[in-house]
């Protein structure tokens, strides 16, 4: 059921009056809450949107969403455009991460405070142009960043290894050379 945006606007509010928190982070990812929950990936969402609780509040903004719940360490908040840019407003986060670069414009153009940088998470080829609007890319493999760096500087472009355990998962060394060289 929609929730009107006083109620979502009030909401913010009290969480934000009733804590201390200095560092705020808003995400918007890529598909609904649920979809993660019925794929059975419950227990990593709270590492997932906010690593190593870096942050003190996540609030996560969608479009997908509806209503008003805290679940997995954050304000989940379904938000059509112009609740979107109210709350930014309310909220002032200290970042806002996007998963995937088709919201990349969306955050872009209702973003009110042109100092809080965007961050993007790429976990496939086939980026275009608009991936400059983003402040910082992180990228899940090298390839990614590579088609990247046409777009942005180097120093804008993150390699990592989004949940990959890199213990056990690693890149094979050169092949020795031998009786075929």
């Amino acid at each position: 059921m929609p929730v009107s945006e006083i109620a979502i606007l009030s909401y913010i509010q009290s969480v934000l009056t009733s804590a201390y928190a200095l560092k705020k982070l808003v995400i918007i990812p890529s598909d609904p809450i649920g979809a993660y929950e019925r794929k059975g990936q419950r227990d990593m969402l709270r590492d997932y949107y906010n690593p190593r609780r870096f942050f003190d509040i996540v609030f996560c903004l969608s479009p997908h969403e509806q209503g008003i719940r805290f679940q997995y360490g954050m304000h989940i908040i379904g938000v059509t455009d112009s609740v979107f840019q109210n709350a930014l407003r309310l909220i002032k986060p200290n970042a806002i991460r996007c998963y995937g670069d088709y919201q990349l414009n969306w955050v872009y153009a209702n973003r009110p405070d042109p100092s809080v940088p965007i961050i993007v998470s790429i976990h496939a080829r086939g980026t275009d142009e608009r991936i400059q609007k983003a402040d910082y890319v992180f990228c899940v493999t090298q390839t990614c960043a590579t088609d990247i760096s046409k777009f942005l500087p180097h120093h804008r472009i993150f390699v990592y290894a989004d949940r990959v355990n890199r213990q056990i998962f690693y890149p094979n060394p050169p092949p020795p050379r031998g009786c075929f060289h």
